[in-house]
């Protein structure tokens, strides 16, 4: 009895070792392990549970031969036990006969494999979600198969899978097994791989690594990026994220498929209605349509060599080594965008990021590139090619065929030999992403007016008015979806819009346009314009009987005359529209054709990638815009990259973002860190144990980050990547990872960070662990630095030559000319008064409580002397606990968090630095500044400000800052005045000497 609990505790010893190992991806030590346990297995079970743990370890090392030996020795006990399950082994064994090459073998597992997930029985159901074409094909294939007509099966089924949305396991399986009955295994193998949905091994299992949709789209996202190979002939198309198919892409999508050279190309289409087929795409039964954040849509993002969109794609899209990005955009810009929108927060972020991914950029005229990457505040990143083509979908309208325009008519209910002017009425969305209303009563109104008289009157609106506008009654003809809009412009003779992007498409035409704009103002106010009204192309009217009489006017006339304005537009906005822009696009696309590329040329400044945090008004934000405010936009091209989840809701955040100077550019982050089951493990193992668990877990964890950083930042690059923050352990770790990205990396850090380690945040040993990946360790004074490199060094082992000083810079102008602006928040009434003052966050390293016991007993010898506390924090009220207990109240005052703290700072005789450590103390230098004699507790940061006799340093306690106090009312003076200029002119030759220390 006892030998045999002996052995069963060294079989469980042994395996847990295993699985250990397997966690810190030590594989020969864990394979080892596992072999052991196996070979002390007492049952079938334990001998299975061991040697398919130590299978899918040599599987995972890419070990596969050795993987298959270890699976063959258990494969037929398999049916003896219930742990691990029969299908999933089979298919690990599969998978690696597979990489082997050994397709035969795999073919015959795999089906094995799909045999006992019970997907080869004749219960084959279709399925709702995958498409009317797919199902289709999925019915002739069962037919097919059925009857043992196995080239029909295969052929059909995969059919069936290309048109499918959703992954449909039992059809891969159905798939996989017709190819194996022709004997092509390896097509038999690459569908029976998709009975999984996720080939990739994770060592610690899947638990909750990909519960949630965002985790689960993130991951596919990976897996098709990553694993699956590129589809050389591929080429997928998306407009208006799946909610339409038109625009650019469709007229590019109609023109390849009469262009010999893409005979041998699969194409998809991007359509959220998986119950229909659109009307555009009926004639195409060898395309697939499918639906926006399907498993297919996610992995065809994935593979696809072609993308091409009019709008943007999801966050978890981030583009492959190989892949070309076509963005068409989808008009040009009227209304503001990007940066200029005025309500919203960021709202543009992912449109943005798409531009980061894009590889080439079509545009129908130099402003509308302009607007794309000026206020989408890219220029100097934009890393796309932009060529000057002209409009694809104008195309359409310019070179319309007589027969074409008659079955539009007829489809509009018009007669086709008419003598009526066709007048259509196409407002533009009003709103943001967020914020969808319509007034649908003036809308049928205006229409009712509009429709008064002999000719047609038609109606479009945005894809957002239409939903909203629902079964209201119009006295016009609603254009019906299936009719594109630049093919509807070839039947119409007057446009009537008022903010739309249509109007330039309706340039080309030379027919009259009348602008109706009865919110002109307010529209303006909301949205902004880029041109005057006075410029556009046609009349521009606020009333409902002007927009009458103009429209009477106009038809009644017989011949209708263009607007003054028309021929300049035509020249500024359509210079290129000649019914051969379609062709340019797909010369430039996909053939490299690039003589008509727009002159962008090469930004040559040094181009500066900054993280400043979260932007609470502290001392890293006061020190980051005072850096960035003096660094010479003529020789540094500075983007901020922005969390805003941690920004957007804090009013004084938001301020300080806001405030930061025109010309820094802001990159808010869209969207989460995309992540193999694996991967998250391991990001959650780093931030769970306070840092990496082994050397590979590290590289996997980076590496997992360089793909965040082509995620986040796509093709832009950078001369360095400056993580100003310091504490972030998400962003030190994305940063310490962007070598992919920048030639430099850095990372600053504002204080005694083993002190912040013992004192304030546990967790700080994660933050360390990205040290080393670091060119330069940046801190803010020279006693700082001695610190951090003493300690750093001993503790992680760093290089002394990684660690630098650079100082804070200042705003040499703001704290004198702040003072002057407003009044002091706060003045003590009395004569005679000695006032001092402490300007700092109100939190216990700050050491304001020891301050109140120094300046309670000065204040009971010398009663004349009062104390400022300016700030807020955690600590305020104990504070004012404390100030009230001592009998200090009215003599002590606390101001609060202020917005302005100069007035208040200046009415202050001396100003008092009480902390217990420091990265510098930037509100000492302030108070300096403005002409203030300091006295600081002798510590680390705050040590390196008055040490050169700008101030009075005292020991670090109460009876310390008691003997300062007291000094300064028996009349201390500083043995120097603080020069701001000379401070300043080193500080920032510092940091500009930090930028060529680091060889590229």
């Amino acid at each position: 009895m006892h030998d045999t609990s002996s052995a069963a505790d060294l079989y469980l010893l042994n395996y847990r070792a295993g699985e250990s190992a397997a966690r810190l991806f030590e594989y020969k030590l864990s394979s080892d392990y596992f072999q052991r346990a196996e070979n002390m297995a007492n049952t079938v079970e334990e001998r299975v549970l061991a040697g398919y743990a130590r299978g899918r370890v040599l599987a995972r090392a890419g070990q596969h031969l050795q993987a298959v030996d270890c699976f063959a020795e258990f494969v037929d006990l398999l049916p003896e036990q219930e742990r691990i399950d029969q299908a999933v082994a089979l298919f690990r064994y599969a998978h690696s006969l597979m990489h082997l090459g050994r397709l035969e073998e795999a073919s015959v597992r795999f089906s094995e494999a799909a045999a006992a997930w019970g997907y080869l029985n004749g219960n084959f159901k279709g399925s709702k979600i995958a498409g009317a074409r797919a199902n289709y094909h999925r019915q002739r294939g069962a037919i097919a198969a059925a009857g043992e007509d196995w080239d029909t099966a295969a052929s059909a089924f995969a059919s069936a899978l290309w048109h499918s949305s959703s992954t449909e396991r039992q059809w891969q399986a159905k798939t996989g097994q017709a190819f194996a009955k022709l004997g092509q295994f390896e097509s038999a193998c690459q569908y029976f791989v998709g009975m999984l949905l996720f080939t990739e091994i994770s060592v610690a299992g899947l638990g909750d690594a990909l519960k949630g949709v965002g985790r689960r789209r993130g991951a596919l996202s990976v897996h098709a990026r990553e694993v699956e190979p590129l589809d050389e002939k591929l080429v997928l198309f998306e407009s208006s994220h799946g909610k339409n198919v038109h625009c650019h892409p469709l007229a590019i999508f109609r023109e390849m498929r009469t262009d010999p050279r893409f005979e041998n190309f699969r194409f998809a289409w991007v359509y959220n209605d998986y119950s229909e087929i659109p009307a555009q795409l009926k004639e195409e039964p060898d395309v697939a349509i499918i639906k926006q954040h399907s498993d297919k849509h996610i992995r065809l993002l994935g593979t696809a060599k072609y993308l091409v969109n009019n709008a943007t794609f999801p966050t978890y899209f981030a583009r492959r080594e190989g892949q070309q990005v076509l963005n068409t955009w989808h008009g040009t810009p009227l209304k503001f965008m990007g940066k200029l929108v005025k309500d919203g927060v960021a709202e543009h972020r992912n449109v943005q990021r798409n531009f980061l991914q894009t590889t080439h950029l079509m545009v129908p005229n130099a402003h509308t590139f302009k607007t794309l990457s000026t206020d989408h505040d890219l220029d100097g990143l934009f890393p796309a090619k932009v060529a000057l083509t002209g409009s694809p979908r104008i195309d359409q309208m310019i070179n319309m065929s007589q027969e074409r325009r008659q079955e539009i008519l007829m489809a509009l209910g018009i007669d086709p030999h008419t003598t009526k002017k066709v007048v259509l009425f196409a407002p533009t969305w009003r709103g943001q992403l967020k914020d969808r209303s319509y007034d649908v009563n003036g809308l049928v109104e205006d229409l009712s007016a509009m429709a008064d008289g002999e000719h047609h009157m038609l109606f479009r609106a945005h894809r957002f008015a239409e939903q909203l506008i629902g079964d209201a009654e119009l006295d016009a003809t609603v254009v019906p979806a299936s009719i594109d809009t630049n093919e509807l412009l070839a039947v119409v003779d007057i446009l009537i819009t008022d903010y739309s992007s249509i109007f330039y498409d309706f340039l080309p035409a030379k027919k009259p346009i009348i602008f109706y704009t009865p919110d002109f103002e307010a529209y303006e106010a909301e949205r902004g314009l880029y041109f005057e009204r006075g410029t556009w192309p046609g009349q521009v009217l606020d009333s409902i009987d002007e927009l009458c009489i103009e429209l009477k006017r106009q038809l009644s006339g017989g011949y209708l005359v263009p607007h003054e304005n028309l021929a300049k537009n035509v020249a500024e906005f359509a210079p290129m529209e000649d019914g051969n822009a379609t062709q340019r696009v797909i010369e430039f696309f996909f053939f490299g054709e690039e003589s008509n590329l727009l002159n962008t040329q090469e930004d040559e400044r040094t181009k500066l990638l900054f993280y400043q945090g979260p932007f609470k008004p502290n001392g890293i934000a006061t020190a980051f815009t005072n850096l960035i405010g003096s660094l010479d936009p003529t020789k540094y091209l500075i983007s901020v990259a922005v969390d805003m989840s941690a920004v957007g809701n804090n009013p004084d955040s938001m301020e300080i973002l806001a405030g930061l100077p025109e010309h820094v550019k802001i990159l808010p982050r869209a969207g989460a860190t995309i992540m193999s089951a694996e991967e998250r493990w391991v990001s959650d193992s780093y931030h769970l144990h306070r840092g990496f668990d082994s050397p590979l877990a590290e590289q996997i964890h980076l590496n997992t980050m360089k793909r965040e950083m082509q995620r986040s930042f796509g093709d832009a690059r950078f001369d360095a990547a400056i993580d100003f923050e310091g504490y972030s352990r998400f962003w030190a770790v994305l940063f310490a990872a962007s070598r992919t990205h920048a030639e430099r990396n850095y990372i600053y850090l504002h204080n005694d960070m083993v002190g912040e380690w013992k004192l304030r945040f546990g967790t700080m040993p994660a933050l360390f662990a990205t040290y080393r990946h670091y060119d330069r360790l940046v801190s803010v004074t020279q006693s700082v630095g001695e610190q951090n490199e003493r300690e750093l060094t001993e503790l992680l082992g760093l290089q002394s030559e990684q660690f630098t000083v650079s100082e804070n810079l200042l705003d040499l102008r703001k704290p004198m000319e702040w003072s002057q602006m407003g009044e002091a928040v706060h003045t003590f009434d009395g004569d005679s008064l000695k006032v001092f003052a402490n300007m700092a966050r109100l939190s216990p390293e700050k050491g304001q409580m020891k301050l109140l016991e120094s300046f309670a007993k000065i204040n009971a010898e010398h009663p004349e002397t009062r104390l400022l506390l300016i700030g807020d924090g955690p600590l305020r009220s104990d504070l004012e606990a404390e100030i009230s207990a001592r009998g200090l109240s009215g003599r002590v005052v606390v101001t609060g968090l202020l917005s302005n703290p100069f007035p208040t700072l200046k009415t202050a005789d001396c100003f008092v630095f009480s902390s217990d450590y420091e990265g510098q103390g930037l509100a000492m230098i302030e108070a300096m500044m403005l002409g203030l004699p300091v006295i600081s507790t002798d510590v680390v940061g705050s040590h390196s400000v008055p040490v050169e006799g700008y101030g009075l340093l005292v020991e670090n306690s109460a009876e310390g800052l008691t003997r300062g106090m007291q000094a300064y009312l028996d009349g201390y003076k500083a043995e120097k005045s603080f020069d701001a200029q000379q401070y300043q002119v080193r500080a920032l030759a510092q940091f500009e000497d930090l930028l060529c220390t680091v060889d590229s």
